[in-house]
């Protein structure tokens, strides 16, 4: 996402985007493979911001 930061007035504009794309099928890169994560882009920054983690 280009508006990385919850603060960016675009945030959820792409926030938005990104669910609708995704639907539940949310990858992640990580240098050397891709990481699959079932969850919503939303849930998945829920996630981060409740446990300070990415593990699902």
């Amino acid at each position: 996402m280009k508006s990385n930061a919850p603060s960016n007035d675009l945030f959820n504009d792409d926030l938005k985007t990104l669910e609708y794309l995704s639907i539940k099928r949310l990858l992640q890169w990580d240098g050397k493979r891709t990481q699959p994560y079932l969850a919503t882009p939303s849930e998945y920054l829920q996630r981060i911001t409740e446990q300070g983690s990415i593990d699902f």
